[in-house]
């Protein structure tokens, strides 16, 4: 997930993820390209619990790539509305900022 982010962050848990975006936040950086890889964590956690909650609720099988897709859709939509971005792409496993 990090490298699709463009970052050097590794996790193997959630509260690893939360660790790294908390290194994010400390940076202090506002650019929209910062502001767009703090949406990343909230997209995850998002994701996540979407997954937990069909899983739970409706007996769908969790699948990765689902929950894939449901962080980049949450991802390029936030980006465009909470950062600033003009627009936001997933080209070869990454995200970019148009």
């Amino acid at each position: 997930m990090g490298s699709a982010m463009g970052m050097d962050v590794s996790f193997s848990d959630v509260q690893g993820l939360w660790e790294a975006g908390k290194k994010m936040r400390r940076r202090g950086d506002r650019s929209v390209s910062a502001k767009f890889t703090f949406s990343f964590i909230p997209a995850v956690t998002w994701a996540i619990w979407l997954t937990r909650n069909q899983a739970l609720f409706r007996g769908v099988s969790p699948y990765v790539e689902n929950t894939w897709n449901t962080v980049i859709h949450s991802v390029k939509d936030w980006g465009v509305h909470c950062a600033g971005a003009p627009r936001v792409g997933y080209v070869n496993e990454r995200f970019v900022l148009d």
